[in-house]
C-alpha cells in the first residue's frame, strides 16, 4: 500500500468516517485475526498516516497559533511583559478549545478536504513522503494562507469588526502589535501574547471571523481585487490629521515595510488602524481591506 494512496482514500471518505484517536487506540490494543493482520512496520506506517490526516483536518485557520501553544507552555513560566504583575497567563487550554470550536466549519468543509487531497497529490508528484511532521506543516500552511487571503473578502460589517479587534490587539500587546499587519513574520508566541489580552467572547469572535474568511477563500471563484487605490485614498485622508513629525514617521515606516523596526512598525499600525476607524465608511472600509491585504501570501 502506498502512503499517498492511503491519504487519498481517507480524504475521500465522509468526515464522520475519519478514525478518532480513541479508535486508533482500540485498534492498536486489539488482536486481529491472521487474515486481517498487517505486517508490523506496514501497519504502524498506516496508523501514522491516519493520525496525520486527523491532525490535518483539525488545523485551525488562525495564523498557526496552535503550533505555538507547546512553546508557549514552556514560556509562560517567565514574567509576561504585557502583564504588569508578571503573573503567568492561563490561556493554553482555553485558546485550544476555542480554536477547535471555531475552526470546525473549515476542517469539515468538502472544499478543504479537496484542497488537502490536491496538496497530497502534489507532494506525491514531487516524490515526498507524507510523515506526521509534514502533515502538520502542510495543514498549518493551508490554514494560515486561507485565513489571510480570505479576510479582505469579508462583508463590510465583519471587516470592520475584525479590524477593531486587530486594533485592540495592537494597543494591548507590545509583542503582538508589529504582527497585526504581517503575522507570518512573527513568532507564534508574540501572537499568543496578543490573544491573551482578549476576553473569551473576543476570542470566539476572532476565531469565527477567521474561519469565515477561510471559507470565503476556499469558495472564491474570482481573484482578490487590487487595493492600491483604496490605500492611497485612505492615506491621503489620514495624513492631514497627523502632526508633521508623525506624517514623516508614518511615511518612512510605510515605505520601508520590509526593514522597518518593530517599534516603528507598531507606530504605523496603531496610527493607520486607529485612524481608519474614524474615516467615512466609503473610504474607511476599503482602507481596512487594503490594510488586511498588506502582506498577503500567494494563492494556493
Amino acid at each position: 500500500m502506498q502512503a499517498g494512496n492511503t491519504w487519498e482514500r481517507s480524504l475521500r471518505k465522509d468526515a464522520d468516517m475519519v478514525p478518532t484517536p480513541e479508535e486508533h487506540t482500540r485498534e492498536e490494543g486489539a488482536t486481529p485475526s491472521s487474515a486481517q493482520a498487517l505486517p508490523g512496520p506496514r501497519r504502524r506506517g498506516t496508523l501514522k498516516l491516519h493520525i496525520a490526516i486527523v491532525c490535518l483536518l483539525a488545523i485551525p485557520a488562525l495564523w498557526g497559533v496552535r503550533e505555538g501553544i507547546a512553546a508557549y507552555q514552556r514560556w509562560r513560566r517567565l514574567p509576561n511583559p504585557s502583564t504588569p504583575s508578571g503573573a503567568p497567563m492561563v490561556l493554553d487550554a482555553k485558546l485550544a478549545r476555542i480554536i477547535a470550536e471555531e475552526a470546525k466549519p473549515v476542517s469539515e468543509s468538502p472544499a478543504f478536504r479537496r484542497l488537502l487531497l490536491r496538496k497530497g497529490e502534489e507532494l506525491k508528484a514531487r516524490g515526498e513522503k507524507l510523515t506526521f511532521e509534514k502533515g502538520v506543516e502542510v495543514g498549518k500552511m493551508l490554514g494560515t494562507v486561507l485565513a489571510l487571503r480570505g479576510i479582505p473578502r469579508l462583508p463590510d460589517a465583519d471587516m470592520r469588526l475584525l479590524h477593531s479587534l486587530k486594533f485592540a490587539m495592537s494597543l494591548r500587546s507590545e509583542r503582538a502589535c508589529p504582527c497585526v499587519s504581517n503575522p507570518l513574520s512573527c513568532d507564534p508566541l508574540d501572537l499568543v501574547d496578543g490573544y491573551s489580552q482578549f476576553s473569551e467572547e473576543e476570542l470566539h469572535t476572532w476565531g469565527r471571523l477567521f474561519a469565515k474568511a477561510s471559507l470565503l477563500e476556499l469558495e472564491a471563484t474570482e481573484p482578490l481585487p487590487s487595493t492600491k487605490s483604496a490605500m492611497e485614498q485612505g492615506l491621503q485622508a489620514i495624513l492631514p490629521l497627523l502632526a508633521p513629525a508623525d506624517q514623516k514617521r508614518l511615511a518612512a515606516a510605510f515605505n520601508s515595510r520590509s526593514t522597518v523596526s518593530k517599534p516603528e512598525s507598531c507606530f504605523a499600525i496603531r496610527t493607520m488602524y486607529g485612524r481608519a476607524e474614524t474615516l467615512p465608511p466609503a473610504i474607511g472600509i476599503p482602507f481596512m481591506r487594503g490594510l488586511a491585504s498588506w502582506a498577503l501570501p500567494p494563492p494556493l
